[in-house]
């Protein structure tokens, strides 16, 4: 399957060792038939085994490492750092003159909130370092 998360991939390899049973020997449902609390459960456990850190490097922003801590009303422990988890990307609606689109939007799934740390590692993932 192409264009999987870290969870799907997880569970997809859970259910080639299992041959596609759940623990009590009942099918697996598929990915999409999880529904969300399901999908947050192995993307929790994938994230929980994965270091928050990017094999390039591009990670320096500290906030994106070790959270964003500025006293985030709705992240009491800290914001999810930028690093974990995933991000979706599309062409949003805006256009030029000629009806091309010009913006991409990049945001967290589920309407999950995001800070001005998580915007400037994105930034710099797209960019690289500046000089």
């Amino acid at each position: 399957m192409t264009n999987q998360t870290p969870a799907q991939a997880a569970y997809h390899a859970y259910g080639t060792a299992t041959g596609g049973l759940t623990h009590d020997g009942r099918p697996m449902p598929t990915w999409d038939q999880l529904g969300d609390r399901i999908q947050h459960a192995w993307t929790a456990a994938v994230a929980a085994v994965t270091p928050n850190t990017i094999p390039d490097g591009l990670d320096s922003n500290p906030n994106a490492v070790h959270g964003y801590t500025d006293g985030c009303p709705h992240c009491p422990d800290g914001h999810r750092p930028s690093a974990s988890g995933t991000w979706h990307a599309r062409v949003a609606d805006d256009r030029d003159g000629d009806g091309q689109p010009t913006v991409i939007r990049v945001e967290r799934p589920n309407g999950a909130h995001i800070s001005a740390a998580d915007a400037e590692w994105v930034e710099h993932r797209l960019n690289g370092p500046t000089a």
